[in-house]
């Protein structure tokens, strides 16, 4: 059976209970530390380099790989992840926002992320429908990109097509 490269994607990775929001949904430190010795047993973790010398066919490995992503440059990718990385031998793929990054200022999902782990959910999704409502009420107000995710016919749901030989996991 041929290879597969799995990727597997990570957002917050911390200390959660050690944190100014303990209920914000991420790994904690110690799990990812678990999961990469688990992953280093069951695939061979790639690099850039080798998933892509693989998806062009370049490279064949013995077996599946597994190329782990962080994503929007979070300041404990650097503090947290990194010196786990190197500990284990494992490199990483890590994306920046970069307009976060020139401009010094928080993304708005890390914003409401941050809102949900701060209210309760009950007053999260009120606010939130409000908000909506009040979006929808305006359609010229509203940005196209959520104009066109209310809009869609699966509800806002979009999957994006990917190879074959590959899956994904997000965390």
């Amino acid at each position: 059976m041929p290879a597969v490269l799995h990727v597997v994607m990570y957002h917050y990775v911390r200390d959660l209970p050690n944190t100014p929001w303990p209920r914000l949904k991420g790994m904690l430190t110690s799990t990812f530390r678990q999961q990469l010795r688990a992953l280093r047993e069951h695939y061979e973790l790639a690099t850039l380099e080798t998933a892509l010398a693989f998806l062009q066919g370049v490279y064949r490995p013995r077996r599946d790989l597994c190329l782990l992503t962080f994503d929007d440059g979070l300041k404990e990718h650097y503090t947290e992840v990194t010196p786990l990385l190197v500990e284990h031998g494992i490199q990483g793929v890590f994306f920046l926002i970069t307009s976060c990054v020139q401009e010094q200022h928080v993304a708005s999902v890390h914003m409401n992320h941050v809102l949900m782990a701060t209210l309760d959910f009950a007053e999260y999704q009120q606010a939130f429908l409000q908000r909506l409502r009040t979006l929808t009420s305006l359609p010229s107000a509203m940005p196209r990109s959520i104009r066109s995710w209310c809009s869609a016919p699966t509800g806002g749901i979009h999957r994006k097509s990917q190879p074959s030989n590959t899956s994904s996991t997000s965390y």
